[in-house]
């Protein structure tokens, strides 16, 4: 399977006959839920106690090229207590950084862009913030990312689609946990 994101943010794969399959044929249908005030998807909070999503206090760069999940994810952080700063490419990102006048905790990322990779992004930016923590995102499986070698094995990272509990608690472990060294 090979990895590309055209240019409008449609992420895709081939498989090995070369047939592309679309990797968002429709924006995550269960997303409506994720604008209540408990965060979990119906099926999620059928199955789980009802516990709240933990919250943070930090500024989180958010990269997503896709606008329906960039907003969506937004609204997340934002309801979970983080200041967010929202680019919808790798080189929107890289300006508003620069311009940014505070501090920077984390960069959350796709993994994979059209004008760059996540890893890519995030090794620009710790030019400029080198305590910079990431978490990487994709619609793709972690294990298909790692064996691409678009992200090292033990990279902070989430499946798209996620809950905002799930996306709470993978950025305080990001946040808490120690840098991976990007080569």
């Amino acid at each position: 399977m090979s990895l590309t994101k055209e240019a409008h943010g449609r992420g895709t794969g081939s498989t090995e006959d070369n047939k592309s399959m679309s990797m968002w044929p429709e924006i995550w249908n269960t997303v409506q839920s994720e604008f209540s005030d408990t965060g979990k998807s119906a099926s999620v909070a059928e199955k789980e106690p009802d516990r709240p999503a933990e919250r943070g206090h930090e500024t989180v760069l958010l990269v997503e090229g896709e606008l329906a999940i960039l907003e969506m994810t937004t609204i997340m952080l934002e309801r979970l207590g983080y200041t967010v700063l929202a680019a919808g490419t790798p080189g929107e990102a890289i300006r508003l950084a620069r311009e940014h006048s505070g501090s920077i905790t984390l960069l959350m990322t796709d993994v994979v862009m059209p004008e760059m990779n996540g890893r890519q992004l995030a090794g620009n930016l710790l030019a400029h913030y080198p305590d910079l923590k990431r978490l990487f995102m994709s619609g793709y499986t972690a294990n298909v990312i790692v064996r691409h070698g678009v992200l090292d094995e033990g990279a902070h990272f989430i499946q798209k689609p996620f809950s905002k509990k799930d996306l709470g608690e993978k950025l305080r472990e990001a946040l808490k946990g120690r840098h991976f060294v990007l080569e």
